[in-house]
C-alpha cells in the first residue's frame, strides 16, 4: 500500500463459484414452466373431454328421439360368426323380446311373409354375391301378435378386414305401414278418378247424340236387359211412370205399332250387330192413354271395348 499514489481510488471485492447453483435455479424455472404448461393442457383436455361427452350424450338423445318418432331401428348381422344385433326400438316395433327373436338371418326369414320371401331371397342373393352394393326392399314382417306389417329393410356390407374380422352387414329397419296405407288410398283415388273419367266420356258421347236428336226422349240400351235408361222427360212424354215402363228391348217392342214393328226392329238389329253406326226411323209408339203417336228415332252405336265394357245404343 505504500506504493499507492495519493488520491487514487481503490475497488476491491470477492469472486465466488455459483455455477452449479445457477444451473439448479434455471432447471427449477424450466420445470415450473413445463408444469404450468402441462397443467393448462391437462385442464384444456379435461374441458374438451367434458364437451365431447356432453355432445355425445346429446347426440345419443337425438338419435333415440329420431328412432322413436321415425319408427326405425338399426341392426347388424354377420353370417360367418353368427353375431346379430337389433336396437331395442326394433324389438319394440316387432313386439318381441331379445329372448324371443334372435335377430339373425334365420329369425328374419321366419317372420317374413310367405308371399314376399321369394323376392327377398332373390335380392339377398344378388346382394351377397356382390351384384348389388346395397339391399333395399319393402316387405311384410310378422309381429308377435301374428299380424303382418310393412317394413323397408336397408343394409350395406362393412369391410372389417383391417380388424381381422369377417364382413358385417348393417342397416336400418323402417316401419312402412303408413306409406303403404297412403299408397293404397292414392291407388283407390286414382281408380275412382279413372272410373269417373270413363263415365264422363261415355256421358259425353250420349249427350252429343241426345243433342243431335233434339233432346227428345233421350235413351240408351245395353246388352243386358237391365242396362237401359230413359230420361225423365221421356216418361212424361209417353205418359208412363218409371214403375209402369221399363225402357229395355221388350219394353220398346211392346210400345211399337204393329204396322211399324218389322221395319223398326230390323233397323235396330242392324245397329246392334254393328252393320251401321247410326239409324233413323219414324214409327208410332203407344201412349198410356191408348193412342199412338209418331216419333222420329235417331240411334247411334257406341263401341266401349276400350273401356272394357259391352257396346251401347243411344238415341
Amino acid at each position: 500500500m505504500a506504493n499507492r499514489q495519493a488520491g487514487c481510488p481503490l475497488i476491491c471485492g470477492g469472486l465466488r463459484d455459483i455455477h452449479e447453483t445457477r444451473l439448479t435455479e434455471l432447471e427449477r424455472e424450466r420445470l415450473i414452466v413445463q408444469t404450468d404448461t402441462a397443467r393448462a393442457e391437462s385442464q384444456s383436455a379435461l374441458e374438451n373431454a367434458e364437451q365431447a361427452r356432453s355432445d355425445a350424450k346429446a347426440s345419443e338423445g337425438m338419435l333415440k328421439l329420431a328412432v322413436e318418432f321415425g319408427n326405425q331401428a338399426a341392426w347388424s348381422n354377420c353370417r360367418d360368426t353368427g353375431e346379430a344385433w337389433l336396437m331395442d326400438a326394433g324389438y319394440k316395433m316387432l313386439g318381441y323380446s331379445p329372448e324371443e327373436f334372435a335377430a339373425d338371418a334365420k329369425a328374419w326369414q321366419d317372420i317374413t311373409h310367405p308371399d314376399d320371401l321369394e323376392e327377398a331371397n332373390k335380392r339377398l342373393g344378388a346382394f351377397f354375391s356382390g351384384k348389388s352394393n346395397t339391399f333395399d326392399h319393402i316387405l311384410r314382417l310378422r309381429h308377435k301378435d301374428g299380424s303382418y306389417h310393412w317394413y323397408r329393410i336397408m343394409s350395406r356390407q362393412q369391410d372389417r378386414s383391417d380388424q381381422d374380422l369377417p364382413p358385417l352387414v348393417a342397416g336400418m329397419i323402417i316401419s312402412f305401414d303408413d306409406f303403404k296405407a297412403t299408397e293404397e288410398r292414392l291407388s283407390e283415388a286414382l281408380s275412382v278418378a279413372e272410373q269417373l273419367r270413363t263415365e264422363a266420356q261415355s256421358s259425353e258421347k250420349k249427350l252429343r247424340i241426345w243433342l243431335a236428336a233434339g233432346e227428345q226422349l233421350a235413351w240408351t240400351l245395353g246388352e243386358e236387359e237391365d242396362d237401359c235408361f230413359l230420361a225423365e222427360g221421356g216418361y212424361e212424354l209417353l205418359g208412363y211412370t218409371r214403375d209402369e215402363l221399363t225402357p229395355n228391348r221388350e219394353g220398346w217392342r211392346s210400345l211399337t205399332h204393329p204396322e211399324d214393328f218389322e221395319r223398326t226392329i230390323s233397323k235396330m238389329i242392324s245397329l246392334a250387330n254393328g252393320e251401321t253406326d247410326m239409324v233413323t226411323d219414324e214409327h208410332r209408339l203407344l201412349h198410356k192413354d191408348g193412342t199412338y203417336h209418331w216419333y222420329r228415332i235417331v240411334a247411334h252405336f257406341i263401341d266401349r271395348s276400350d273401356e272394357g265394357l259391352p257396346p251401347l245404343r243411344a238415341g
